[in-house]
């Protein structure tokens, strides 16, 4: 797969590499954010857990601001 994105980046106009760039960036942002919201809603409805869910809470809520900081 990475291999035909490197392919497809060659033929952007000037400008737009740096576009999909960020696409990238905000992609891998989600991806992670969603990993986070999966493992909170998995997780097990003890005492426990709760720790867990506000260290996952607190992770996407700064992922959040770093793609307000990318866009």
């Amino acid at each position: 797969m990475s291999g035909i994105v490197r392919r497809v980046r060659r033929f952007f106009l000037p400008g737009e590499e740096e576009a999909f760039t960020t696409i990238g960036e905000l992609a891998g942002l989600g991806e992670e954010a969603l990993t986070l919201l999966v493992k909170i809603l998995s997780a097990p409805r003890n005492g426990n857990g709760l720790t867990e869910v506000s260290f996952c809470t607190e992770k996407i809520s700064a992922l959040e601001k770093d793609g307000d900081l990318l866009t």
